[in-house]
């Protein structure tokens, strides 16, 4: 049976935002917009559900651009790939990928083969 489990309440509102997990542990929470912040952010917030006191916390590594309305996938154990949304008032034509072993942002030149 499918359960919903409530997790710790983010520092502000955030909405348009994407979210993907790796390693079946963490959750990465990418970009999005809040009333409480000024244009869209890019920001990315983790939580590890198997930490004994969980939370969000803000990661080091920061998007390139702030991020609206876009996708993100996990890609492999260690990748999550982030595309499309809204950047200012711009389309976003661009895609990057987070690696959560380096903790790293990278910008894509071509799609990942399948």
């Amino acid at each position: 049976m499918d359960t919903w489990t409530e997790f710790a309440k983010l520092e502000f509102s955030i909405y348009c935002a994407t979210a993907s997990i790796l390693n079946n542990r963490f959750i990465y929470l990418f970009g999005g917009n809040s009333n409480s912040v000024d244009g869209f952010l890019n920001t990315i917030q983790y939580f590890d559900i198997k930490d004994d006191k969980p939370k969000w916390i803000e990661h080091k590594c920061k998007l390139y651009n702030g991020l609206c309305f876009h996708n993100s996938i996990t890609i492999s154990p260690t990748e999550i790939l982030i595309f499309g949304g809204r950047s200012f008032n711009n389309a976003n034509t661009e895609s990057f990928t987070f690696n959560g072993f380096t903790n790293s942002i990278s910008e894509r030149a071509e799609m990942p083969e399948t």
